[in-house]
């Protein structure tokens, strides 16, 4: 049955067709016109016209709609938004998180273990020419830094870089195959990582290989710090062996998250909801789906503490208080580091108007994630879809998921070489307004910080962890910190963001990385020790070279 042509221009506002193509690829293939689609046999099939309309919900949820075998949509459209029924399930996102919950602890896959690993000889092969030039910096996170990208990457490649241009040789290790929780308890040869020394990828070898060679060329460095940026995926007990085979000066735990706390790292419950880190023993675990492994999980951990009392380093204070508040684990000392500090002067740049000459251009800045808040921007784009007081735009990498066609996307990708380019498109774009919705209690933020850089308005509320504390300490005329979701809809919903815009003070500028675990442990070392230590690696440099 064709659509008529008063049917095809009530339904084509609502209809997206890039995302209906892109969501269903056999109607791209079959080169159908997609809205025809949908209209004749796509909604009978359970598909979904746009991002904003669910179809099995409308119909399950209006039987009167089922029975009268009409296209839910054109009956939406209509009748239905006038008489107040809704296109979506409410909270769709958060139900479709709680639906999606892991039913148990990721396994290894039989064909996940690799046969290519470096054997003693050649591991010690080819880390033993680079121990000579200063203090040896064992670095262990949960991916390969290198290949992957995000604020705990860039901050370890700002690291290398820092260590060595002091001449300091930095070796990286990350587990063979990732998991989201700590690594069973296993013997060391079980336990497979791979290794990168400086920016140079080394290979894959066992935890027994690579203590065994670090304990045969322990003479061979002066000195050794390890550095664990996160235990995911990692054993504690091996980690804790690791430390003791290397003899080092002392041990560096950073707190980019709260996987010290709870296997949640962000420490949402159920994924969705932040519970504030309660005791293991209070009612709250009890519904929640990591619960039952709390409790192993803060022993292991524990246990490692205890064992090591590690020197600990946060991102903010705001972390550091919640961190303290949630787990009395003993550590030798406590530092806060922040990541970057934003430098920023006035621009003579104004806010846009919110007409439809001047839209104010409404950005979310990072990944389409749940707890970085993607949902709620979503939601008030698409409630907001038909206002021509506002665009909207999601800066960051792309993402198989197709976007509603009320927000456009922008590919950005920050690295260790392009760590600015955040900053740089937003201001290219001319973004005004930064919607950073965090739905855990953020330790940094740098989508925050660059967001203030770049000179847009910064939209947040007041449990986004670090979030609110960055704005009130560096940006408050740029900004509003909200109470909840509802004065987020009202803030967008009436003129009150205009009026906010335009009482407010535009600045622009920069971040300034900090040099992190870098120049905490030159602090540590002293004046005396640090000029020493360069100065041995200058030397092994200048031999390296003349020899070449």
């Amino acid at each position: 049955m064709p659509v008529s042509d008063d049917e095809r221009r009530a339904l084509a506002p609502h209809f997206d067709a890039a995302y209906y193509l892109s969501a269903y690829p056999d109607v791209a293939t079959a080169g159908v016109d997609p809205l025809l689609h949908y209209y004749v046999t796509g909604w009978r099939e359970g598909r979904n016209p746009s991002r904003g309309f669910n179809t099995l919900y409308y119909l399950r949820h209006y039987p009167d709609v089922a029975s009268a075998d009409i296209n839910p949509l054109l009956h939406f459209v209509l009748a239905g938004e006038i008489e107040g029924r809704v296109a979506t399930r409410p909270l769709d996102a958060w139900r479709l998180r709680l639906d999606g919950l892991r039913s148990g602890p990721p396994q290894y896959a039989d064909d996940s273990r690799r046969s290519d690993l470096l054997t003693e000889l050649e591991l010690r092969t080819k880390l033993e020419p680079a121990l000579s030039r200063g203090p040896l910096i064992v670095s262990v996170s949960h991916d390969d830094y290198a290949t992957n990208t995000g604020g705990v990457q860039n901050l370890i490649a700002d690291e290398e870089r820092a260590s060595s241009n002091l001449g300091w040789p930095y070796l990286h290790i990350s587990p063979a195959v990732h998991r989201s929780v700590l690594s069973e308890q296993t013997a060391a040869s079980a336990y497979q990582l791979g290794i990168r020394l400086g920016r140079d990828w080394v290979g894959y070898t066992n935890m027994a290989i690579l203590l065994k060679a670090l304990a045969s060329l322990r003479a061979h460095t002066r000195r050794v710090e390890v550095v664990i940026h996160h235990m995911m995926a990692h054993s504690p007990e091996l980690l804790r062996e690791l430390v003791r085979v290397t003899a080092c000066e002392r041990t560096l735990v950073w707190a980019h998250d709260f996987f010290t706390v709870c296997p949640s790292y962000t420490l949402l419950r159920n994924d969705v909801v932040v519970c504030g880190g309660p005791p293991r023993a209070s009612a709250a675990c009890t519904i929640c789906h990591y619960g039952d492994s709390r409790g192993e999980h803060l022993r292991r951990v524990g246990a490692f503490f205890e064992a090591v009392r590690p020197v600990l380093l946060v991102p903010s204070q705001a972390t550091l208080a919640d961190w303290r508040r949630m787990v009395n684990f003993p550590v030798t000392e406590a530092h806060v580091l922040p990541l970057g500090r934003l430098l920023l002067a006035p621009s003579t740049q104004s806010w846009a108007q919110g007409t439809e000459v001047q839209p104010i251009r409404i950005a979310h800045v990072g990944a389409r994630v749940f707890h970085k808040g993607w949902p709620v921007f979503e939601t008030l784009a698409l409630s907001l879809r038909r206002d021509r007081r506002y665009r909207f735009f999601q800066f960051g990498r792309a993402d198989d998921a197709p976007l509603p066609d009320c927000i456009r996307h922008v590919h950005v990708n920050v690295t260790r070489d392009t760590r600015h380019a955040m900053i740089d498109a937003l201001t290219e774009n001319n973004i005004d307004v930064v919607v950073n919705w965090s739905l855990w209690p953020e330790t940094f933020c740098f989508a925050a910080y660059e967001a203030v850089a770049s000179g847009a308005f910064l939209v947040t509320h007041t449990t986004a962890g670090n979030v609110p504390r960055m704005l009130v300490d560096n940006a408050l005329d740029q900004g509003i910190v909200l109470a909840n979701q509802a004065a987020l809809f009202a803030l967008f919903d009436s003129a009150a963001l205009q009026r906010k815009l335009s009482q407010s003070r535009r600045r622009r500028g920069t971040i300034r990385l900090s040099t992190g675990t870098i120049g905490w442990l030159r602090a540590a070392l002293g004046p005396r020790a640090a000029a020493t230590h360069a100065k041995m690696a200058s030397g092994a440099r200048r031999e390296t070279s003349m020899h070449v």
